[in-house]
């Protein structure tokens, strides 16, 4: 019997690791999308342009943007946005104004080398 347990605690073991590895890349990845969100913002003397990142006015906006991973068992997952009323408008637009698009942006400049990171961090332990 214990060459069973034995070999249980190992798997258990490799599934952990391999959760707090893909955990640690969601979370660098997540902190990725925040920083390159953060830098899409245009300096507050360019001109505002429509379909393009919003322009700094009080800094706000960008301030505002940060992330927050949910972990449960064997699951991770990323939010990263602004929690500020008008974010929303400034990302999709309204029926008055232009989008100025900056977290879709930023989680496409992103996306293939943070899926490079998850997948290379779950080989690691494998």
């Amino acid at each position: 019997m214990s060459g069973i347990a034995e070999v249980l605690a190992a798997y258990i073991a490799k599934v952990d690791a391999l959760d707090d590895a893909v955990y640690a890349a969601i979370q660098t990845g997540a902190l990725k999308i925040e920083r390159t969100a953060k830098e899409l913002f245009r300096s507050r003397d360019e001109e505002s342009i429509p379909n393009e990142p919003p322009r700094v006015q009080t800094g706000r906006a960008r301030a505002s943007i940060t992330h927050e991973i949910e972990r449960s068992e064997r699951r991770a997952e990323a939010t990263i946005g602004t929690n500020i009323d008008y974010g929303p408008d400034l990302e999709f637009g309204t029926s008055e104004t232009f989008p100025h698009p900056f977290m879709a942006p930023a989680y496409i400049e992103n996306e293939e080398e943070i899926m490079r990171d998850v997948e290379n961090a779950a080989r690691s332990t494998l």
